[in-house]
């Protein structure tokens, strides 16, 4: 198998493990040429010429920002994705079940490859969650009241239709924030159940009742679909996998099974996925 590693060298500790993370995969029987990037969206360029380099894994050696870049070209292609977290941000090898670099060396040698789902949006994947969220800003009336004082929330009208399996859902409402992830909130469970179910999971936190009561929180609603269009409010920002990604409105779609990702065979490594729980 020709495997290709794509090394950021600016992630987090690349420049102390750089050197054992090597040795290891060498012990382990795992060869394979090494690229070593700096710079964002170069990592795309190199995964980009791998499609015609008959490579047949391709390893991600860094964090959130890198792993982004190369599925963007690996999605729905034949070629494996391996992860190997040193980053500072690294929710998508959590999410894949990978804790360490460690895991994510023991995961090329031993695991499995499950075609994962992922997220569509403007022609872009994602693969932990797009968020829009309205502003918060706190009331000020003196410097210490201001730093005592809880933000202020604010709710935007939003219309979201939402699709599934031939019915549809049309809701209009005020809302402070959206969630949308390939994967279920909160969830846990075997990798091949967590990681392909094939929808789009959905908070919507939107305006309560009695805005008058102070201990009223925004209330929280989960729905579920394939496809999913927001319009209303224009102009609001979209965060996709935490990096600021255009504005709405906007459509985002499942994409089934677009990717093949190795993942731990130990079920007991189960991945988990807090998304959208804090308020």
């Amino acid at each position: 198998m020709k495997t290709l590693y794509i090394f950021n060298t600016q992630a987090k500790k690349a420049r102390f493990l750089k050197a054992k993370i090597k040795k290891t995969l060498e012990n382990m029987g795992l060869s394979g040429q090494f690229a070593e990037v700096s710079k964002r969206g170069e990592a795309q360029k190199i995964a980009s010429l791998a499609l015609t380099k008959d490579i047949d894994r391709v390893v991600a050696i860094g964090g959130d920002g890198m792993i982004n870049d190369i599925i963007q070209v690996l999605a729905y292609q034949p070629i494996e994705f391996g992860v190997i977290p040193i980053g500072d941000n690294n929710l998508v090898a959590h999410l894949i079940g990978i804790n360490s670099w460690m895991n994510g060396c023991m995961a090329l040698k031993n695991g499995e490859t499950i075609e994962m789902d992922l997220g569509l949006y403007d022609d872009r994947y994602f693969t932990a969650s797009i968020e829009i969220e309205g502003k918060q800003t706190a009331k000020k009336s003196g410097f210490i009241a201001s730093r005592l004082k809880k933000p202020v929330i604010s709710y935007y009208p939003m219309t979201i239709d939402l699709k599934k399996e031939g019915s549809s859902l049309h809701i209009q409402a005020d809302i402070s924030r959206l969630t949308i992830s390939p994967f279920p909130f909160g969830g846990r469970g075997h990798s091949q159940d967590f990681l392909t179910d094939q929808l789009l999971h959905i908070q919507i936190k939107s305006r309560p009742e009695d805005l008058n009561n102070k201990k009223t929180r925004p209330e929280t609603t989960v729905v579920e679909g394939d496809y999913l269009e927001i319009s209303g409010k224009t102009g609001l920002q979209i965060k996709a996998d935490g990096e600021n990604s255009g504005k709405t409105p906007v459509v985002i779609k499942v994409a089934p099974k677009a990717l093949k990702v190795l993942v731990p065979q130990d079920k007991n490594a189960t991945p988990t996925s807090n998304l959208a729980q804090s308020e």
